[in-house]
């Protein structure tokens, strides 16, 4: 019977509902046209003969489909192409005797296969499984045949059997029965029917090693890779030799070399790497994430300072990797002469004098020879006599003739002194074409191919004004003269209790959080001692919040000796300055690497963690690579998740927001492998990565970005003219030491969770998600995320809750500035004390510069020349008690104190800033998704009517059927939220 165009009920089918057809004993003899919203599909006991190449394209949601008890004797290539929701396929008692290699493509999500009882002794490859990569049970035997025709066996498999069915026969072999057995990851085989005792022969040969003793429960019996050798499956009573399935195992190596070698200048290091697996993996040498050499070994015939540094051996097979870094070290042989010696104690001082005060010896400068040296030792007495007198200097104060260190040197230098960056950029080439030129680079270098280092990771943050020290070099405001500055901790208690904002939700402030934000620790201390610039809290006796300096760019402050230059001190940006998605996937080729899913056919997904059927971010298995910041309550552990972002632990808000990312990622890339499967991995993955970045970049500028400016800060950004290479798009300093944190200002002292029917979440008293959650009670909770429905739960409690007004005389909830991560330490932080000691601690010049920056009349006084910006009264008599003059203001507290338009969260001079960075980001990025050549027209299109955050929450949730239409936007009425089916998909054909 040929079914054209099947209709259920006229054709005696036992069910047929919108999600399941059950038509069995039907004489169907192909595969009928059924509705795409079905769920399970039975159609065995038929005379089905056969399958045609994507037949079941239409049928997206599928989960079950039962094909058993036909007459099917070929799975040709693609059949199941479409069935990205497959859970279960039956497909045993037919005749098949060929499976294609491609047959089972696509079934991503299959976790049973049934195939028993076909013909498939002659023609079978264990290939086809190899990217059905959530398979739990496969079913083969029994088969239909007698075939015995295979000749090896992977060593790599195990039977675990019961000990107490272990039978000896003649002490020549072993038979053992067993009913389920493990061979390969998690997928149990099961042989004929599942409950059915199966038994196993081992025959005796000098790999067979069964000892079983008493107080054992299971034992594990090796096999041998020698068919004549290894076991036999054994059906009692019915067949000998059915199949064996052949699986290949991932790398693993056998010769690697030592972790560090010291080796001196100009001797000679031989290194080898050896490795095994199936099939035979290839091993190179890597160095600075591009491969260095494609040999098993290398060798460094005469070691010289450039040879220092990481190197790591990669073994690599379809299966897998596996990978082995070594340092090595190169010793100077240089013994320093007379005049130097004489200079000894001179050097040290140039060692003290650098940011952690870290001591080494002379000896240990291996890459400087006598001459190198000494031509610092004037900038060294200058140095000291200017820490000495605390002469004021302009920004550089002076350069030297062209004295300067080699990148080496410099890194060598680097690593001695505590400080990060420098010198890296300046013999970068970006003239190279390759397959990772039309995408961002991991670490943003060469972005623009003239000034490589521009919004590159590592790199200094951009100043926009002279930076304001208060010894001209280094040492910031209240360093030396801390009575004459008035205190962060007593700034930030002046403050008032916050109302809500009506309009705009909470979702504005986590996707703020997801573009900005560090979070910092040090040893508690209230003695300003490098790195330590600790706050004390004038409210509480002798003690403070503890406070670190941020990391100091190489070759800036007292570093810049070493490179010939004295220059004042910056703040090294250890992350991408463009909207590319770098909190998602890292900012260093190595962390990238490691966020990667691991195996060779998954490597163009990100890796992640399954927790009761729900996608999450991975734990944190490498504490040494990534260093999360997870602070747990001293009373318990919470395992972390890993992400690109070191604070994605920070708060369940955020961490919801990283994990949506890293579905969406996942989800672009699955799609993407589906139709075009004659990409690598390498370029799905950086094609999914750049339309993550241009749906990032998309709802910045046109629906998060309007919302913090308003429509004038809109039209001070102005309209975009494509790409300009002169445009610096660095992050500055100030953006993100000042501006970008009025978003603190908005955050409510309650995380509050709704259900789907849009109720507040009631749970019992003592739950720590009870109702409304106070956010100090969130903080650090990464074990909260995982439990049923959290994440849905928080989603629409952020869509329905409105922000906290920014009203200046209502400043930031106490939850912030009295409780800030108080269960995780003994001293609660305070952030807004910590946001004003961080501006201190950047240099960032006072409040009136930035005024007259942003085109603003510089105040003389608190009253006619701050009473537009500043219109509270008695905030302004508050500020004048604090600061004394409009030139002592922090720029943070007068920025979060200015009124902003109806239609804006930010006042002038945060808008002025705000607009100036987003300006930049845009203009100066060469991958910006407006840029032409970029995306073609109708990717762009795709991009632009498909790209909203509610459609990427609806996509990427648990469970979410309905959300709002608009993403910052609060509901005013039902009609406000829409269905999930309702928003449109992105179509990926277009790429």
């Amino acid at each position: 019977m040929l079914v054209e165009s099947f209709e259920c009920n006229s054709n005696n089918c036992y069910e047929c509902t919108t999600n399941t057809i059950i038509c069995t004993d039907n004489n169907l003899d192909q595969i009928p046209m059924v509705s795409p919203f079905v769920i399970h599909l039975n159609l065995s006991h038929n005379v089905i003969r056969e399958l045609k190449q994507k037949q079941f394209a239409h049928l997206p949601i599928l989960n079950n489909l039962d094909l058993s008890y036909n007459h099917i004797k070929t799975i040709p290539d693609r059949v199941f192409a479409g069935l990205g929701s497959l859970k279960k396929l039956f497909l045993n008692h037919n005749q098949i005797t060929v499976i294609d290699r491609y047959g089972f493509r696509n079934l991503h999500e299959l976790e049973e296969l049934h195939l028993h009882s076909n013909f498939l002794g002659l023609h079978f490859d264990g290939n086809i499984f190899k990217e059905l990569f959530h398979l739990k049970y496969l079913s083969i035997l029994p088969l239909k045949n007698d075939y015995n025709n295979v000749k090896s066996l992977q060593n790599d498999i195990e039977y675990i059997c019961d000990r107490k069915s272990l039978v000896i026969k003649n002490n020549e072999e072993s038979l053992v029965f067993c009913k389920k057995l493990k061979i390969h990851d998690n997928i149990n085989y099961s042989h004929g029917n599942f409950h059915e005792t199966q038994s196993i022969k081992i025959q005796n040969n000098d790999d067979a090693d069964v000892i079983v003793k008493q107080q054992q429960q299971h034992m594990k019996l090796p096999i041998s890779t020698n068919i004549q050798q290894s076991s036999r499956f054994i059906h009692p009573n019915k067949m000998n030799l059915a199949e064996i399935i052949k699986y290949g195992s991932t790398p693993m190596l056998t010769k690697v070399p030592e972790s560090i070698y010291r080796i001196k200048l100009g001797s000679k290091l031989i290194l080898s790497c050896e490795a095994e697996g199936n099939p035979k993996p290839t091993v190179k040498w890597i160095r600075y994430g591009r491969t260095f050499s494609f040999n098993s070994t290398i060798t460094i015939e005469k070691a010289t300072p450039e040879n220092d540094g990481f190197y790591e051996c990669v073994a690599r097979n379809r299966n897998g990797k596996a990978s082995k870094e070594v340092r090595i070290i190169i010793v100077g042989s240089i013994s320093p002469d007379s005049n130097l010696n004489d200079h000894r104690d001179l050097l040290e001082n140039i060692i003290e004098a650098s940011k952690y005060s870290k001591k080494i010896e002379l000896g240990d400068l291996i890459t400087l020879n006598t001459t190198d040296v000494l031509k610092f030792f004037d900038l060294t007495r200058l140095l000291i006599a200017y820490s000495d007198n605390r002469t004021q200097f302009d920004a550089v104060i002076f350069k030297t003739s062209n004295h300067s260190l080699t990148a080496t040197q410099a890194t060598v230098m680097g690593n001695y002194t505590g400080c990060v960056g420098g010198a890296r950029f300046e013999a970068y080439d970006c003239s190279h074409e390759d397959e990772q030129s039309g995408y961002y680079s991991i670490t943003g270098i060469c972005n623009n191919k003239k000034h490589p280092e521009w919004g590159a990771s590592v790199s200094p943050f951009l100043r926009l004004l002279p930076p304001n020290y208060e010894d001209g070099l280094v040492k910031p405001i209240g360093w030396f003269d801390n009575d004459w500055w008035t205190n962060g901790s007593t700034i930030s208690n002046f403050r008032q209790r916050p109302n809500s904002r009506k309009v705009t939700q909470e979702l504005l402030s986590n996707n703020r959080n997801l573009l900005e934000g560090d979070i910092t620790d040090c040893e508690r201390t209230c003695q300003n001692v490098e790195p330590c610039y600790s706050i004390l809290q004038t409210d509480v006796s002798n003690k403070c919040i503890e406070f670190k300096r941020s990391a100091e760019y190489c070759g800036s402050g007292y570093t810049s000796v070493v490179f010939g230059q004295l220059i004042q001190r910056e703040q090294v940006n250890l992350i991408t300055s463009f909207i590319d998605g770098s909190q998602i996937y890292g900012n260093t080729l190595e962390v990238s690497n490691y966020l990667r899913h691991p195996s060779i056919q998954n490597n163009s997904l990100l890796n992640s963690t399954i927790i009761a059927n729900r996608t999450y971010l991975p734990y944190n298995n490498n504490q040494l690579l990534l260093s999360m910041d997870c602070q747990p309550e001293p009373e318990s552990y919470q395992e972390c998740f890993l992400a690109g972002d070191h604070r994605a632990n920070e708060q369940l808000g955020l961490l919801v927001f990283h994990n949506l990312w890293l579905r969406n990622h996942n989800l672009l890339a699955r799609k993407l492998q589906i139709l075009r499967p004659d990409w690598s991995n390498e370029k799905i993955f950086n094609e999914a990565r750049k339309i993550v970045a241009a749906q990032l970049q998309i709802i910045t500028y046109r629906d998060w970005l309007p919302s913090i400016v308003g429509s004038k800060g809109m039209r001070m950004l102005g309209v975009y003219n494509g790409y300009n290479e002169t445009v610096n798009p660095s992050i500055s300093n100030v953006f993100a030491t000042a501006a970008m944190r009025f978003g603190h200002t908005l955050v409510n002292k309650n995380l509050i969770r709704k259900l789907a029917n849009f109720h507040r979440n009631k749970k019992p008293k003592n739950d720590p998600m009870n109702k409304e959650t106070r956010i100090h009670r969130a903080f650090f909770k990464p074990d909260l995320l995982s439990k049923t429905n959290v994440l849905d739960s928080v989603l629409l409690g952020l869509a329905m809750t409105p922000l906290k007004k920014a009203l200046p005389e209502q400043a930031i909830t106490d939850e912030l500035t009295e409780r800030l991560f108080k269960l995780s330490r003994y001293t609660p932080l305070d952030l807004a004390s910590i946001n004003i000691q961080r501006g201190r601690d950047h240099a960032l010049p006072d409040y009136n510069q930035w005024r007259k920056f942003c085109g603003l009349k510089m105040a003389n006084n608190f009253d006619d020349d701050l009473k537009y910006e500043i219109k509270n009264r008695n905030i302004r008599e508050k500020l004048k008690k604090l600061y004394g003059h409009p030139n002592n203001v922090d720029l943070y507290v007068a920025g979060i104190m200015e009124n902003s338009d109806h239609d804006a969260m930010v006042g002038p001079t945060f808008r002025c800033l705000i607009v100036d960075q987003f300006r930049r980001l845009r203009d100066g990025d060469r991958f910006f998704y407006l840029n032409r050549g970029v995306f073609t027209d109708e990717q762009l299109k795709q991009l632009e009517n498909t790209t909203t955050l509610s459609a990427l929450i609806c996509q990427n949730s648990d469970n979410i059927k309905t959300f709002l239409n608009g993403s910052f936007q609060l509901p005013n009425n039902y009609h406000s939220w829409i269905r999930c089916d309702k928003f449109q998909q992105i179509d990926l054909s277009k790429w």
